[in-house]
């Protein structure tokens, strides 16, 4: 994954779970920023029921985020880059089946539980 700069997990609530920083190029309150985008994006998708299944937002200063809901997380890669997002959302397809293979249901109680082996 060449161009991903983060990846978080998040709980429902938007809080940081676990997160990895491999580039230096997004700020540090990037989880913040994709709050903000997620809740403009979750009252456009009511409005417009079409739209509710983009996975994918870009905002002003060009970052884009990668995101996937799975039971009550939120799992998110950001990138300054434009990635082939399907590659984006293999990896993380299967760092969610990674992670269901060691905890059988991934969720947040066993992200907090097994911080260090998802680490």
């Amino acid at each position: 994954m060449c161009g991903i700069s983060a990846i978080y997990i998040l709980d429902k609530k938007g809080r940081v779970l676990i997160s990895r920083n491999f580039r230096t190029d997004i700020p540090s309150n990037i989880q913040d920023i994709f709050n903000k985008k997620i809740l403009e994006y979750d009252e456009y998708s009511v409005k417009y029921e079409y739209y509710s299944c983009r996975p994918i937002i870009l905002d002003k200063e060009d970052n884009l985020f990668f995101f996937h809901r799975h039971v009550d997380l939120i799992f998110l890669a950001i990138s300054k880059k434009n990635n082939n997002a399907v590659m984006v959302f293999n990896f993380l397809f299967n760092f969610i089946d990674v992670l269901q293979s060691y905890f059988k249901e991934v969720q947040e109680e066993s992200i907090r539980d097994n911080f260090v082996i998802v680490y």
